[in-house]
């Protein structure tokens, strides 16, 4: 690929890539044109990581405050059944 890459450059077909594109080949296989889906993406992953890690220490906070530690432990069991039913409608609806 870097070979085709310094051909085009030397032939003054197509222009060097962007430092965009330079960064991004480093982990992946990129195309000039998948540029802004991928950087896209990369925010929303960014912006959801975020948020939870800022919610979830309020949450437990809320939990701790209003109905102890023991209802806690309750509802991390419960979350945890209820995403069994959650994870499987997901793939049945998904397939």
């Amino acid at each position: 690929m870097k070979n085709r890459e310094n051909e085009a450059i030397k032939m003054g077909s197509e222009k060097s890539p962007g430092f965009a594109i330079r960064i991004l080949r480093i982990f992946t296989v990129i195309h000039p044109d998948e540029i802004f889906t991928v950087l896209l993406l990369s925010l929303n992953v960014f912006l959801l990581l975020a948020s939870y890690y800022i919610l979830k220490p309020i949450r437990e906070a809320l939990i701790l405050a209003g109905k102890g530690a023991e209802i806690k432990a309750y509802l991390s069991g419960a979350i945890a059944i209820l995403f069994i039913f959650v994870v499987k409608i997901f793939s049945s609806t998904a397939s």
